[in-house]
């Protein structure tokens, strides 16, 4: 097994796309950086900038676009054993499948793990140095808590342990697609579009119901909904990576980061599993 993971961390960290992809992600958070901190050393500082160091790395985050590219990555590194006819040589060598997956699971998930802590570091890098030492605004009555690291509504290393579980949870989820799909293309297209697409149809079922029981004028019913709506943003996965502009608002908090850190390993553990199950009965064509 020791020979098998080896392999594949081998493969992964001799794969030009894995740098490539770090390459692109780091040059969207430094672009995404850079337009914070022009904003926020604004002389015309509008309120919406005026942003505490959790703010300013979890807007610089969901500007990078990680999920589309850890996405990509996955695809590609889970779809090309088949598409080479590489895992016909592997499985012939009397690995369990069980064991396949845990090596390909391990170094992929390792490449988005690098990926995102690279990024939060860097953000929290210089939310640090730009909030701490240049914010014409911070520690103020108007804006308190600006300057720190533990200022606003959440502490910015809880939203880093929140945000590393977001994308790790949909890493899983683009592992699970692509073992099911097995095709590269097909499989970076569903990764992308297809999270996105469910959430679309859920919402305008949401929409078609709470007018229905508006319309009925069913108070209670309605408030419920309304509650279930704000869970389903904050905790629904595809959404996750966009939890800034909840923050924004005051629903998302460190109580609030805690529980998601929960409702992503419940994620990761389901796609996982799911993913495991597909390994483990998908035949291989000839």
């Amino acid at each position: 097994m020791f020979n098998l993971f080896r392999f594949e961390y081998r493969r992964l960290f001799r794969r030009i796309s894995l740098y490539i992809c770090i390459g692109i992600l780091l040059m969207m958070v430094m672009y995404g950086l850079f337009l914070m901190t022009i904003s926020i050393l604004s002389e015309d500082l509008d309120t919406i900038f005026a942003m505490t160091a959790y703010q300013m790395v979890s807007f610089t985050i969901a500007m990078s676009n990680i999920t589309i590219i850890t996405a990509v990555f996955t695809s590609i590194f889970v779809c090309e054993d088949r598409s080479k006819g590489t895992i016909k040589t592997i499985r012939s060598l009397g690995y369990p499948r069980y064991q396949l997956f845990l090596a390909k699971y391990a170094a992929s998930a390792t490449a988005t793990a690098i990926m995102v802590i690279s990024s939060l570091m860097i953000s929290i890098l210089c939310a640090a140095v730009v909030g701490a030492d240049f914010n014409p605004v911070k520690n103020t009555t108007d804006f308190p808590g600006m300057g720190s690291l533990f200022g606003g509504t959440m502490n910015v290393f809880v939203y880093a342990i929140y945000e590393f579980t977001v994308i790790m949870a949909c890493h899983s989820l683009y592992f699970m697609v692509s073992e099911l799909v097995g095709k590269t293309g097909l499989s970076i297209v569903i990764n992308i579009f297809g999270p996105g697409l469910i959430y679309i149809i859920l919402a305008v079922l949401y929409g078609f119901v709470y007018t229905v029981f508006v319309s009925l004028e069913l108070q209670a019913v309605t408030d419920v909904l309304e509650q279930i709506a704000v869970l389903f943003t904050m905790y629904w996965l595809p959404t996750s990576i966009t939890t800034l502009f909840i923050s924004l608002m005051g629903t998302m908090d460190d109580t609030g980061a805690l529980i998601g850190v929960f409702v992503n390993i419940g994620y990761i553990l389901l796609f996982g599993g799911l993913a495991l199950l597909i390994t483990s009965k998908k035949q291989v064509k000839n």
